[in-house]
């Protein structure tokens, strides 16, 4: 016995789109100041995804520095941001278990120097946020 059945399709509804990846949203809240004899910069620790949901798999920080002398100071030139220092936020949670912002002492300094700061977060998936705005310090101060 044959049995005939209708058949539904689904239809078109749009077309078809690469998932996205989700990203540790942006660090906001990236300050940087003198203190002493060293640079302080610190931010706020991220609690969300690009996407607005809730960032679960914090697994670190890469704190991004440029450095121009005062002479060869160009507004308009590109920044090359080298890597500065990698937080583990496991290990820094560890330190200080109830810490809500991250902080890095940057001692090694030169004088009539411009330092411009950046930071991304990475999950572990080891991707990495959008680049914080960036934070910049003029270095006049004798060592």
């Amino acid at each position: 016995m044959l049995c005939i059945l209708p058949l539904g399709g689904c239809g078109k509804k749009g077309d078809p789109t690469a998932p996205r990846a989700v990203l540790p949203a942006e660090v906001k809240s990236l300050s940087a100041h003198p203190q002493g004899k060293a640079i302080v910069v610190s931010w706020d620790i991220p609690k969300k995804n690009t996407d607005g949901s809730e960032l679960l798999d914090l697994t670190g920080f890469k704190l991004l520095r440029s450095v121009q002398a005062f002479e060869k100071a160009c507004k308009e030139c590109p920044k090359r941001f080298l890597l500065l220092y990698e937080i583990d936020y496991e290990t820094y949670m560890m330190s200080k278990p109830h810490a809500t912002t991250i902080e890095y002492s940057d001692r090694d300094l030169s004088v009539r120097t411009i330092y411009t700061y950046s930071v991304v977060s990475s999950n572990a998936a080891r991707q990495l946020s959008p680049h914080a705005r960036t934070q910049e310090v003029f270095w006049d101060v004798p060592g």
